[in-house]
């Protein structure tokens, strides 16, 4: 499941602004955070990448919004969970069983 931070910038028309808050609030899918000068954190929480990139890009389309900056994109569990190929299990970052059963490494 991606999870993504991001902060959207409003245009300076106090109206449209209201508005457009308002609609965000209202999408199950997003958490709200700290408004401040006209900018609003925001945490998306969608089942699959392409649903959050059309959430982002919903957003993007908002009356009032200026542009939606993204701070930060999690999608831990599909990099965590091996794929299953030709019997194997494998990491999603390698073509090789280098991570072993579980299908992860520690980088550090």
């Amino acid at each position: 499941m991606p999870v993504s931070g991001l902060v959207v910038t409003f245009s300076d028309e106090p109206q449209v602004h209201a508005a457009t808050l308002t609609t965000i609030r209202q999408e199950s899918r997003i958490t709200i955070g700290v408004e401040a000068a006209g900018r609003l954190a925001i945490v998306l929480d969608t089942l699959t990448p392409e649903e959050d990139r059309q959430l982002w890009e919903w957003l993007q389309e908002l009356p009032g919004v200026r542009f939606v900056e993204v701070a930060f994109v999690g999608v831990e569990q599909f990099n965590r969970n091996a794929i299953e190929i030709s019997g194997k299990a494998i990491c999603a970052r390698h073509t090789d069983d280098s991570c072993g059963p579980e299908g992860a490494v520690d980088e550090r």
